[in-house]
């Protein structure tokens, strides 16, 4: 859990540094809202339960790891 926390402070951190980086390089930085990350999720589930569904029992496995940590651990 530690390691995790830590991991995503320095991600977190990372991003905000790249932001600043880029709009000091002139580019204009857009953040995706939720509501419109959700659609993108949302029409991109077929290609994922697709490309699962081509991997056979390794993409089953993959599967049924994520619905557990998925389950333990709701988003």
């Amino acid at each position: 859990q530690r390691t995790g926390q830590t991991m995503n402070e320095a991600h977190i951190d990372l991003f905000e540094k790249d932001k600043t980086e880029l709009a000091g390089l002139g580019m204009e930085i857009y953040i995706v809202p939720g509501t419109e990350r959700d659609k993108w999720k949302e029409a991109l589930i077929p290609y994922a339960e697709e490309q699962i569904t081509n991997l056979g029992e390794f993409g089953r496995k993959i599967q049924q790891i994520a619905d557990e940590a998925n389950n333990k651990y709701p988003y």
